[in-house]
């Protein structure tokens, strides 16, 4: 029987990360304490919807295949069979083909795209916690201290409450928002906080009948419209009951001057914006009031997001032509055809060489 002492482990966060770490680490020892400390008074997420490639997929099913299970009871794909495996629709968002297709982007592999809510998700994984878990709400950090003074070899955390906890390690899983990360840092690194894109979004979630009688049949399956300066992304969810909507504008360099990253706004603001867009995508908008594996392609996949969103705001080019087409499609794939079985054996082969080193 092993004699070793109890690894203690700490993840700082509740949301989908926090909750599927937890599960990952007590499916591997009985000997493993782990603790999840949440900000908020309740496990929360908000109901937008959340779609996964079949990277992410595999990687729940390596994590583990309950977690797929989850995720396939919450999951809804396009409504019409025939779609199946269509990524989404593409379609002029302005102008005068406003609403026109562009093209309809498929999957590969016989890959089937799907969305989910975030609330229903988590709601499922929740479930999967083992009771070994402990869980501790109204908890917000405020720092966090490495080979703590009292308990060598510890790391102290520290809550706003006053109070305190000694573990051998703490995992950040707390979002854009990181308190880990500034501390981590430090306050004035460039990288603790979160930097304006340039770009914000109006988001969304209707109820799916309403928004067929106002569009059409097609939003039962997933719609992206593009547009001089924005583009609008719509899916289903909720079992094809709801439609998420999310609608994004180029800022034309304006600052951010807000002090909260999510404010109201009225349904004549987001008019204005997208007055010269075509009518469905305005009917549409009338509703919407690791660091050797991951951190690399973590970084590109920033850079990538980035270039797609002004890709997709048409942003560098005039035209919508075949180019435009093939660069949207090449950076889907590099998104979705990721490599996460021969990531997860570099990344044991580094450890293999790490320990052998020490």
């Amino acid at each position: 029987m092993s004699t070793d002492p109890p690894l203690s482990i700490a993840i700082i966060g509740a949301g989908i990360a926090g909750v599927t770490l937890a599960i990952a680490l007590s499916g591997h020892s009985p000997n493993i304490h782990i603790t999840i400390f949440e900000s908020r008074l309740q496990f929360s997420e908000i109901s937008a919807g959340v779609g996964l490639g079949p990277n992410a997929v595999k990687a729940m099913d390596l994590i583990s295949p309950k977690i797929t299970e989850a995720y396939n009871t919450v999951k809804t794909a396009n409504l019409w069979p025939e779609k199946a495996e269509v990524w989404c629709d593409i379609r002029y968002g302005d102008g005068p083909k406003a609403g026109n297709m562009i093209s309809e982007m498929k999957s590969e592999n016989g890959f089937v795209p799907c969305s989910a809510s975030r609330a229903q998700f988590l709601a499922k994984l929740i479930d999967l916690l083992p009771e070994t878990v402990g869980l501790r709400f109204g908890k917000r950090v405020i720092d966090v201290e490495g080979d703590d003074e009292d308990e060598p070899g510890k790391t102290r955390v520290r809550f706003e409450d006053g109070t305190d906890v000694h573990v051998d390690a703490v995992i950040g899983c707390d979002g854009i928002r990181s308190a880990c990360r500034r501390i981590l840092l430090g306050e004035n690194d460039r990288a603790a906080n979160a930097v304006y894109s340039g770009k914000y979004a109006y988001r969304q979630v209707v109820d799916m009948s309403t928004a067929v009688r106002a569009v059409g049949p097609e939003v039962q399956n997933r719609q992206v419209y593009l547009g001089q300066g924005g583009h609008i992304s719509t899916c289903p969810i909720r079992n094809g009951k709801a439609l998420n909507i999310v609608a994004f504008k180029d800022a034309k360099g304006t600052p951010w001057k807000q002090r909260q990253w999510v404010i109201p706004s009225s349904r004549d603001i987001l008019l204005k914006d997208f007055k010269s867009w075509g009518d469905k995508p305005i009917k549409l908008q009338a509703f919407a009031v690791y660091d050797q594996i991951r951190r690399p392609r973590g970084q590109e996949l920033i850079k990538r997001s980035r270039k797609q969103g002004m890709l997709l705001d048409l942003q560098g080019q005039r035209q919508i032509n075949q180019e435009l087409k093939m660069r949207v499609r090449l950076n889907q794939k590099w998104v979705w055809d990721a490599d996460i079985e021969g990531m997860l054996q570099q990344a044991k082969a580094l450890l293999d060489d790490y320990k052998e080193a020490k």
